[in-house]
């Protein structure tokens, strides 16, 4: 129901849409920023003035259906195919759809793109107009993505692990909500270097074992965090500072150290004040 589109989110582009973003961005949702551009549609619908053709016909249905299929719950050939047909029942975004949506729509275009060019005698002129139409289209989709560097280098903590032989590990700290999901994904990053098996994981779906870690390991290092990381087969437990901020984090490392069980084997001071990290090994 969540990834469910909603009519409306045929209006809602991306928020990086540099034509659009501002005006329009209030309109799309998770997974349905379905906006296919002006042009785009009033070229369609140059396609659809009659007199039509059979394939046009079947375009056009195809845009139909695709545009329910993509409301999910909310729409009913997704619910009649959810209820009826079982593997329907496994999809995560029926918002998804919307994709055939695009592709009905984008070849109707192209269809009205033809019907356009064909009133022209001149081959320039039908050249001229059709990059025309082609620079206007992808005017409307221009996007400003905003990029992140990624370190080269691993945090010289994960020096520990190399030449070490296959080991468990858990990253701490896990996110605290939905919004911290990017904290899993840079221990993710950070496993190429060493590729010890992780604990953290991330992912659009999050099975209910990760949620059950998750969920424990805000407690860390109580007895129930500790017992979850033995049954999961965890050797060593890697605590960052920037993660928790240095007040946190101070609080974590006292409750360590008064448990006998966790031993430390590694201590980075980090290229910046709040960047150390430790590792512990569960014994």
């Amino acid at each position: 129901s969540f990834y469910s589109a909603r009519p409306e989110n045929y209006l809602g582009v991306s928020w990086y849409s540099v034509v659009y973003g501002r005006a329009l961005s209030k309109f799309s949702a998770p997974e349905a920023a379905l906006f296919p551009g002006i042009l785009v549609v009033v070229l369609a619908a140059v396609s659809l003035w009659p007199p039509l053709s059979l394939v046009r016909l079947a375009y056009a249905a195809g845009l139909l259906f695709a545009f329910d299929a993509s409301l999910g719950l909310n729409g009913v050939s997704y619910r009649l195919m959810y209820e009826v047909l079982f593997p329907f029942r496994g999809l995560r975004v029926p918002a998804r759809f919307s994709m055939l949506f695009g592709l009905s729509i984008t070849v109707l275009a192209g269809y009205g793109v033809a019907r356009l060019t064909d009133g022209l005698k001149r081959p320039w002129a039908r050249y001229l107009l059709a990059a025309g139409l082609a620079a206007v289209i992808m005017m409307e989709s221009r996007i400003a993505l905003t990029f992140q560097s990624a370190p080269a280098q691993p945090p010289r903590i994960y020096d520990f692990f190399q030449g070490r032989p296959q080991a468990v590990i858990a990253e701490l700290p896990v996110p605290e909500s939905q919004e911290d999901y990017w904290k899993d994904a840079r221990y993710e990053y950070f496993s190429t270097f060493h590729w010890m098996t992780l604990l953290n994981g991330n992912s659009g779906f999050s099975p209910q074992s990760y949620e059950k870690f998750v969920q424990k390991a805000r407690t860390f290092p109580d007895d129930q965090s500790l017992a979850l990381f033995r049954a999961r087969k965890v050797d060593f437990i890697v605590v960052h500072e920037d993660g928790y901020g240095p007040p946190r984090y101070r609080e974590v490392i006292a409750a360590i150290e008064r448990r006998p069980e966790l031993h430390e084997v590694a201590r980075n001071s980090g290229r910046r004040p709040g960047d150390q990290a430790r590792i512990y090994q569960l014994r």
